[in-house]
């Protein structure tokens, strides 16, 4: 069975990026179904897929160096 949310480490090892980078993308609406749980994050995992297969790895590298 799948998770339905992700935590930002888990995001961040999909995409390639830091944790740093993921907070960054939420705070930025990258992910706007995030939800705050407690001090945690969770990122719905289609919006991970939609984020791969619609911005592309290319995408993904400049939102780390912005």
């Amino acid at each position: 069975m799948t998770k339905r949310f992700l935590t930002v480490g888990e995001v961040a090892r999909e995409l390639g990026i830091s944790p740093a980078t993921v907070r960054g993308l939420i705070a930025r609406g990258w992910f706007p179904g995030a939800r705050r749980i407690g001090k945690w994050w969770r990122i719905p995992r289609e919006e991970v897929e939609r984020l791969k297969s619609e911005q592309g790895t290319e995408a993904i590298s400049e939102a780390r160096d912005a």
